[in-house]
């Protein structure tokens, strides 16, 4: 008697949050220019539009070295602004200088989700 065994391949865990982060649930990845896709957009571009807001980063060298490695920069970023203080990478408001409505604008244009600028956001205000 002869049998065969299915096995179906889910997602990574990484390709799963990348999705969740994008609201894709089961989709496959489209090379849509989302959060979790490699993009045509530079994350220099990105962190000088938050210095221009009057957001400072520390160890912004190591900061850009990281991203720069990343096939996924944005992830990559979340990444590094929730968990980089082992790194010495922090994002400060140092005079409560910092321009929201900037912040809100590079996060849009670089197509982040909600979620994580709020998160961003309240980081910055905590720290000061």
């Amino acid at each position: 008697m002869a049998g065969f065994l299915l096995i179906r391949v889910n997602r990574s865990p990484k390709q799963a949050l990348c999705a969740a982060w994008a609201g894709r649930k089961n989709e496959p990845s489209t090379g849509e220019n989302k959060m979790g896709s490699v993009s045509k957009e530079s994350f220099d571009q990105f962190l000088d539009s938050l210095k221009e807001a009057g957001v400072e980063i520390s160890n912004e060298r190591e900061l850009r070295e990281r991203l720069a490695e990343a096939q996924r920069w944005r992830f990559a970023f979340a990444t590094l602004a929730a968990n980089g203080r082992q790194l010495g990478i922090r994002f400060q408001d140092p005079s409560s200088g910092v321009n929201d409505a900037d912040i809100h604008s590079a996060f849009t244009r670089f197509e982040f989700p909600a979620n994580l600028e709020s998160s961003f956001a309240a980081s910055l205000r905590a720290e000061h």
